[in-house]
């Protein structure tokens, strides 16, 4: 008897669980907390310093025990406003650059946390042209 791949097997229950239940596919996939853009995004050179780091989530984030922090190429932390909620959207935090960034890499290191208490990081490395004046 063949048996069928491990993952196919388990997409083939998610698909019929979905059509059992009758949750349209893209109900069931945005049901994982999880980043889905970043501004600046991941490996971008900016021609200058960006006002403002932002993270767009697939659900509302926790304010509690969210983080944005800013590291440059020396492994030097960069001084950011507090990590806070975007008013116009709730899938969103963002934490403003104060001081314009010099020219070089940096990299956003970002923690946040889904109504049901699971907990996702990542980083986003970018980097900046020139003299970063506003």
């Amino acid at each position: 008897m063949l048996r069928a791949p491990r993952s196919f097997a388990l997409t083939a229950a998610l698909a019929a669980s979905v059509l059992a239940f009758g949750i349209p596919a893209t109900a069931a996939s945005s049901l994982h907390f999880e980043l889905r853009r970043s501004s600046p995004a991941a490996d971008t050179v900016l021609p200058s310093s960006p006002p403002r780091i932002q993270l767009w989530f697939s659900q509302e984030p926790q304010t509690e025990g969210a983080r944005i922090r800013l590291v440059d190429s020396a492994g030097e932390q960069v001084e950011l406003g507090a990590t806070a909620p975007v008013p116009d959207t709730a899938t969103s935090l963002r934490a403003s650059v104060p001081t314009s960034l010099a020219a070089g890499g940096y990299t956003v290191h970002w923690r946040a946390m889904a109504a049901d208490g699971h907990v996702v990081t990542g980083e986003i490395p970018f980097s900046v042209q020139g003299d970063a004046s506003r």
